[in-house]
């Protein structure tokens, strides 16, 4: 008898801390997430490269091809933005994570606004936004090597 309570007491244990341990997210080390926020900035600035790619190359043929690429490129954009958004960063990197976080976010508007245009074959659309997307591939490039280097002093990064 008693080993049955023990082990309800256990199994109902689990249920309870197991959901409530899911709920808060930890926080990554600095280096841990300095890793994680280039990968995510690497991988949206692969995908503004890919539409920007497909844009410039675009003909006025192939349509669905571009709009394949087009959903693919704002859908591993936002997967990339929002992995990396739901980590909390450690203290030293707050505004580092801001700044982040808000350079994702407007790349994937962009590439919203890209296949919005792509859909709608609006293609006097396209000129303008090439630009726009080698534009932001650049900041995205500048960003990425400023995550990569390492900071003299931690708590400046």
């Amino acid at each position: 008898m008693r080993r049955r309570v023990v082990l309800c007491s256990l199994a109902c244990g689990a249920v309870l801390v197991g959901p409530l341990s899911a709920c808060a997210p930890g926080t990554p080390d600095k280096d841990s997430w300095r890793t994680d926020a280039v990968r995510a900035v690497d991988s949206v600035a692969s995908s503004v490269a890919t539409m920007q790619l497909a844009l410039e190359q675009h003909d006025g043929q192939f349509y669905p091809y571009l709009r394949v690429v087009a959903v693919n490129a704002e859908e591993g954009a936002s997967s990339a933005s929002d992995r990396l958004a739901s980590r909390q960063p450690p203290s030293a990197y707050e505004k580092s994570y801001d700044s982040t976080t808000s350079a994702l976010d407007d790349a994937e508007s962009l590439l919203s606004d890209t296949r919005i245009a792509v859909v709608g074959h609006e293609e006097r659309e396209f000129p303008s936004l090439v630009q726009q997307l080698s534009d932001t591939s650049e900041q995205l490039q500048q960003l990425e090597n400023r995550l990569r280097a390492v900071p003299d002093d931690w708590r400046k990064p």
